[in-house]
């Protein structure tokens, strides 16, 4: 079967299960403005050799959206321009949930499986990811008065190899991750701080003594809503020791959709991605 009729056969199934359903849950269009039926996002590594600037492909994907929004399949590229696996598949429920993700490798054949199972308020509560006939399930438990998730990764027996769990805030940001073994012990434990417009400005990383030895501060420009200057600092010692000065700057199109992101490590040009858009009304 080509590409292309994978494609609109596929268009037809979402279309036939998405009749009269409200899509409430949707994230429509990935949340891109003025509904894109096509996106490509071209990745490239640059280089500063002799004084001049290269920038060279690294790899390339393509998502395709139908009208309503919902992403259909998605298709990625290797450095030279061929394909690295027969693309991606995406399913939905009436609501706009993502219920199902299929991977194929280039011969057709399924690499990867994932399925997804939601709660009423469309939050997901169950993922099975599905590969070379291994399966892991992570099951998800909300206590939505308190804000606090409890999710468990568990094996093909159904025995519980890891345990997260998430706190959030009122507007259901997180702003507490702690990581478990399967003895319960504390793994990791990161927290979350958010500015008034509800960006990540500083996260701290604490390891299984719950010591801090690692945090992030973000600053954001006024101008540009997007861009923003992050720096890393180890703690040793009880010490801050600056690790990396990292600024990400971009370049919109007339429709507020970033075209151009550049990735700025340490005063140095790293990486830069590029999107192409195609709108159903441009």
């Amino acid at each position: 079967m080509t590409t292309h009729l994978k494609y609109v056969l596929h268009l037809m199934l979402i279309f036939v299960l998405g009749s009269c359903s409200s899509l409430k849950y949707l994230d429509a269009f990935d949340g891109h403005k003025n509904k894109p039926s096509k996106v490509e996002v071209t990745t490239y590594k640059v280089s500063n050799s002799k004084g001049e600037i290269e920038e060279k492909m690294a790899f390339k994907i393509v998502h395709y959206y139908d009208a309503e929004g919902r992403k259909v399949t998605s298709t990625d590229f290797k450095s030279d321009g061929t394909p690295s696996s027969g693309g991606r598949d995406y399913f939905y429920d009436k609501y706009g949930n993502l219920t199902q993700m299929i991977v194929y490798m280039r011969s057709g054949s399924v690499y990867l499986e994932t399925n997804y199972r939601y709660n009423k308020y469309g939050q997901k509560i169950e993922w099975e990811r599905i590969r070379k006939g291994k399966k892991t399930v992570y099951e998800s438990t909300f206590d939505r008065e308190n804000r606090l998730v409890k999710r468990d990764c568990k094996d093909l027996e159904g025995r519980t190899e890891d345990k997260i769990i998430l706190r959030f805030d009122e507007e259901w940001r997180e702003i507490e991750l702690t990581t478990f073994d399967k003895n319960c012990d504390q793994k990791r434990r990161i927290e979350s701080f958010y500015n008034e417009k509800g960006k990540l400005v500083l996260s701290k990383w604490y390891n299984s003594k719950d010591e801090l030895y690692e945090f992030h501060e973000n600053i954001y420009s006024l101008d540009n809503c997007c861009d923003k200057l992050s720096k890393s600092y180890l703690v040793k010692n009880g010490e801050p020791i600056l690790k990396a000065i990292t600024e990400e700057n971009h370049i919109y199109d007339k429709y507020g959709n970033w075209i151009e992101k550049r990735l700025i490590l340490d005063g140095e040009n790293t990486w830069v991605t590029k999107r192409k858009f195609e709108y159903y009304h441009p």
